[in-house]
């Protein structure tokens, strides 16, 4: 094991934080009474799983993943008792349908130990065609080597109703979180219909990146992004959703969408990061109930490029100027309710048409700080 790793794995390290923000959450310690029906990686598999952060764990967890359904018994959950998993290689789930890997949040943790670069074999776990499963509970740790943390990249089974729980995707080069790679190859398939819930995504470039097309509905819930280039990245095809989540410092943008199917954001906040939302699409989009704070860019929080956008119940604040807090092209159809930037001489920059204002509703802006976060600790 590489004598860095101990310090590169640290949640977020303290230094890439900015003063104002504020403790990193932590995933909630989760408790489980292990069933005789689930694989445990410490007593089920040949060799066992150590745990230390110092045995290479590699083969044992490989080892459970290919049990993962098989008969006698039709076992189908892999179970991480809290520990430190250490791996060299990466982990492949394949073609497994209705499963779950559980561990105990922020008490199981799976390092990696790996290659570093951005090919393949950089990629913690590939979950290589598992519809309908489930994966609680679990940190992703890069340890700044891992190009990708955790990789929805199906070959020949589609992959749909999957949740994500109480997971951490961490020190990452390129993505905690990755779903459509490789989607152009003969036999790819899609993931959709995914959930991730209370899920941390700290110190990615891409904190999760949803890539192309048919790779529908994902809904980001809960979730905390911190100290990532771009908290969710949306590419060409695919559709997503971001709710009650939380985004810190992010360099690039908190979120980017590419998207050509409708997108949303609602009640999300932001602190200190370059901007809010960038939309380069021609697809809907709606910011609702959102509240920005500390952004860096001087040309605004929020940057809309062609597709129509609703934009109500926000607020804005502390901005890097008095300049306005959205920038849109002149032909944009955009619509405006009830948004505010104190102090600025105008919330949105256009030289052509002004947007439609639409007055406020009887059901107004919910949130009162820019520094909610809604990750559960326990």
């Amino acid at each position: 094991m590489r004598g860095n790793n101990l310090l590169l794995s640290l949640f977020c390290a303290v230094a890439a934080i900015p003063s104002f923000a504020s403790t990193p959450p932590k995933l909630p310690r989760l408790d489980w009474t292990p069933r005789s029906d689930w694989i445990n990686v410490k007593t089920d598999v040949t060799p066992a799983a150590v745990g230390d952060g110092k045995a290479d764990d590699t083969e044992s967890l490989q080892n459970a993943l290919v049990l993962l359904g098989d008969v006698p018994g039709k076992r189908t959950t892999v179970y991480l008792p809290p520990g430190t998993y250490r791996i060299s290689r990466t982990l492949e789930l394949k073609q497994k349908d209705g499963i779950a890997i559980i561990g105990h949040g922020r008490d199981t943790r799976v390092l990696w130990d790996g290659p570093g670069g951005e090919g393949d074999e950089s990629r913690m776990f590939w979950s290589n065609g598992s519809p309908c499963s489930r994966y609680i509970g679990i940190v992703w740790d890069g340890a700044g080597r891992a190009n990708t943390g955790f990789d929805h990249d199906s070959h020949n089974l589609f992959e749909t109703e999957i949740d994500h729980q109480c997971e951490a995707f961490i020190n990452c080069r390129g993505c905690g979180l990755r779903i459509g790679h490789n989607q152009s190859i003969p036999g790819a398939q899609a993931t959709a219909e995914t959930t991730y819930d209370n899920c941390l995504f700290c110190n990615c470039d891409r904190g999760a990146a949803v890539l192309t097309f048919n790779d529908y509905n994902h809904t980001f819930a809960g979730c905390e992004f911190r100290d990532c280039g771009t908290g969710v990245y949306g590419g060409k095809g695919c559709n997503f959703y971001v709710r009650d989540s939380h985004f810190v410092t992010s360099r690039v943008t908190d979120v980017l969408s590419m998207a050509e199917h409708g997108v949303s954001l609602r009640r999300c906040t932001s602190v200190g990061s370059r901007m809010f939302f960038q939309q380069n699409s021609i697809a809907t989009a709606v910011v609702q109930d959102c509240r920005v704070s500390g952004w860096t860019n001087p040309d605004g929080a929020i940057s809309l490029n062609y597709g129509p956008v609703m934009v109500f119940d926000c607020a804005f604040e502390h901005g890097p100027g008095r300049d306005a807090a959205i920038r849109t092209v002149d032909s944009q159809k955009l619509i405006l309710s009830n948004n505010r930037y104190p102090g600025s001489s105008a919330l949105v920059k256009r030289s052509g048409t002004p947007p439609a204002i639409v007055p406020a509703g009887k059901l107004t802006a919910s949130l009162v700080s820019a520094e909610t976060s809604y990750l559960r600790e326990v």
